[in-house]
C-alpha cells in the first residue's frame, strides 16, 4: 500500500518534510502565515502556503472589515489594507473567534506608539472610534442577565447590557465628512434594550458619573452576597430620592430639594429609555 502511494505522488516524499515536533512546526507555520512572503519553506509548497496565507488573512480582514465600516471609511483602501496587514502579523492573537479578534484591533489600536500611528495613517481618534464600534457587536451577542441583578429601589435595577462611555473624541459624530482635529470629552451609553435592539444615547458627566456610581454599589453588594454566601434580595435604597442623595454625598454635593428633583426626573428619564429596568 506504501509502494503503491509513493509511486502515485512520487512529488510528496520529495517536497514535503515532515517536521520533527508538532508543535515547532505549527509555530513555523503560523510565522509563515503571518509573514505573507509566498516562498517555498518549512515543508510548505509555495501554492499551498500562499493558499492558506490568503485565506486566514481574508478571513481576520472579513471580521474587522464587518465590525469597523466607519474606521474603514475614514482611510485609503491602501491605508486600510496596511493596517490590517500590520494587525495580523503583529498582534498577539489567542482566538479564532470573531468577537475576540475584533476586541484584539481595539486593544492593538490603543497600543500603537506615534510613530507607528504616522507610519500607518492612523488618526489619533482611531482606537476611540474603534471602541466605540465594537461595543455594539459586544451588546449585540452579550446573553441576558438582569435577572441575576440586584434591586437599587422597588423593582428597579441597572440595565447589565450597557456600556457606560468615556471618550476623549466625539466619536459618535465622525464620519467621512466630519474628522475631529481636537480632543472633546465625550459621555456615550450605548444599551441593549428588552425588544434586544442596541441603542446609544449622548450623556453628561453628571450623568456618567451617577450610573458610575450605581453599578460600583451593585457590584459591590454582589460581591458581598457572594462572599458571605448570603440571599438576601431587599433594595439597596428605599427609594430612588434616597439613592440620589447617596450619589451626591459621594461626589460632595449639596444635597438640596431642588437638585434632588433635577435627579429624580433624570432616573425617570434613564427608566424610560431601558437603561434601569423592572426586573
Amino acid at each position: 500500500m506504501q509502494m503503491l502511494a509513493n509511486k502515485a505522488n512520487p512529488k510528496i516524499r520529495e517536497n514535503i518534510k515532515v517536521p520533527s515536533q508538532l508543535q515547532a512546526f505549527q509555530t513555523d507555520f503560523g510565522n509563515y502565515l503571518r509573514s505573507q512572503l509566498h516562498k517555498d519553506g518549512n515543508g510548505i509548497p509555495k501554492r499551498v502556503g500562499q493558499l492558506y496565507q490568503e485565506l486566514i488573512f481574508n478571513n481576520l480582514k472579513g471580521f474587522i472589515n464587518q465590525c469597523f465600516p466607519v474606521c474603514q471609511t475614514i482611510m485609503t483602501a491602501k491605508q486600510w489594507q496596511a493596517l490590517s496587514l500590520y494587525f495580523f502579523q503583529n498582534a498577539d492573537l489567542h482566538s479564532p473567534y470573531f468577537t475576540e479578534v475584533n476586541k484584539h484591533f481595539v486593544d492593538f489600536i490603543y497600543t500603537l506608539s506615534d510613530a507607528q500611528k504616522q507610519t500607518l495613517s492612523v488618526p489619533d481618534y482611531m482606537a476611540d472610534l474603534a471602541h466605540y464600534e465594537w461595543v455594539e457587536l459586544d451588546l449585540d451577542i452579550r446573553p441576558n442577565n438582569n435577572h441575576a441583578n440586584t434591586a437599587l429601589f422597588a423593582n428597579f435595577t441597572l440595565n447589565q447590557n450597557m456600556q457606560n462611555l468615556h471618550y476623549h473624541w466625539a466619536v459618535h459624530q465622525i464620519d467621512t465628512t466630519n474628522r475631529p482635529t481636537k480632543p472633546k470629552d465625550t459621555f456615550l451609553l450605548v444599551y441593549r434594550t428588552p425588544a434586544n435592539s442596541v441603542e446609544f444615547m449622548q450623556t453628561n458627566a453628571l450623568t456618567h458619573l451617577l450610573i458610575e456610581y450605581m453599578t460600583k454599589t451593585v457590584n459591590q453588594h454582589l460581591t458581598e452576597k457572594t462572599n458571605n454566601a448570603t440571599s438576601n434580595n431587599k433594595p439597596l435604597f428605599n427609594n430612588g430620592r434616597a439613592l440620589l442623595t447617596a450619589f451626591f454625598n459621594s461626589i460632595e454635593t449639596e444635597v438640596e430639594p431642588q437638585i434632588l428633583d433635577f435627579g429624580e426626573a433624570l432616573l425617570a428619564q434613564l427608566i424610560s429609555e431601558h437603561l434601569i429596568v423592572e426586573f
